[in-house]
């Protein structure tokens, strides 16, 4: 059955059972998207969510996620929009029932927000605070706003934070996109302008642009064309894996240009462009594919 999600961003949980008491003002409804992640205060907290296995990915305001069972609060998806090789109907997890509403209309999305993040107003009043690439079908307009349909019916998007769903653009464009996001605290499943992780970084900064990969790193590593180190353009996607680039994929950036990396390095970090000759992940340097064509 499917669902659209009525927060800011969805986390979505490896089981129900993950959550900490320092991750429930993550299960609520409404949700204070910025104060869980301002209880996140330490490296430590944040590093739980990778090295405990936490946390799978998460799913962005009016998104559609397919219910396949609900357990008391909880309701086990998958995110059709986010392929892995972990489901073919997308990507699995738990997310709190309480953030999700029946869906009752298949409705295009073609407006999406375009700044880091935004807020929604209701009859002029701050709604909700929303992340870059939330997408909705545009009901009318007026002289400042956008008019969009959401889970809690109209409300007003600012012009100025309104952008198509999918724009057009060369890799120098597209790579640009990411820059309004750095020093953003790194996040481990983090999908949002709230937080990303760096599959999710690179995963959100293609789809504003109507590419679609899968949702992680090792799967994206397996799309797209490979292109010889010596020869990657702006856009080009560089990965990184373990035993000094022969063994998992673990982690992904944009080639910016000028020998530059964009990504999102780990727990404690902020989005960073990087000189590829100082970057640490360089010396497990595995491959480099092309996915802008």
């Amino acid at each position: 059955m499917t669902y659209r999600v009525i927060v800011p961003v969805a986390t979505v949980w490896t089981s129900p059972d993950k959550p900490r008491d320092v991750d429930e003002q993550a299960l609520e409804e409404p949700l204070n998207v910025r104060g869980w992640l301002k209880g996140l205060s330490t490296k430590e907290a944040r590093e739980e969510l990778t090295k405990d296995n936490i946390i799978q990915t998460q799913v962005l305001y009016n998104d559609k996620v397919e219910v396949e069972e609900v357990q008391g609060e909880w309701a086990k998806v998958y995110v059709p929009h986010q392929p892995s090789r972990k489901a073919e109907q997308g990507y699995p997890g738990w997310i709190p029932l309480r953030q999700l509403q029946q869906a009752h209309d298949v409705s295009d999305r073609d407006t999406a927000v375009s700044t880091a993040t935004a807020w929604l107003y209701k009859d002029g009043e701050a709604f909700m605070e929303v992340s870059w690439q939330t997408r909705f079908h545009q009901t009318g307009s007026s002289d400042s706003a956008i008019l969009v349909d959401t889970p809690h019916g109209e409300l007003e998007l600012p012009v100025k934070a309104a952008g198509p769903a999918e724009a057009t653009g060369n890799g120098e464009e597209i790579v640009r996109s990411g820059l309004p996001f750095l020093e953003l605290p790194y996040l481990w499943g983090g999908m949002s302008g709230f937080g990303f992780d760096c599959s999710g970084l690179v995963y959100t900064v293609l789809r504003a642009w109507g590419i679609d990969v899968s949702r992680d790193a090792s799967d994206q590593e397996k799309e797209g064309e490979a292109v010889a180190f010596r020869d990657k353009q702006p856009g080009d996607l560089l990965f990184f894996a373990k035993d000094g680039g022969t063994g998992n994929v673990y982690h992904v950036g944009f080639y910016y240009g000028g020998n530059q990396m964009l990504h999102a390095p780990s727990a404690g970090n902020g989005i960073e462009l990087v000189d590829l000759e100082r970057a640490r992940h360089m010396k497990d340097y595995c491959s480099t594919k092309r996915v802008i064509t």
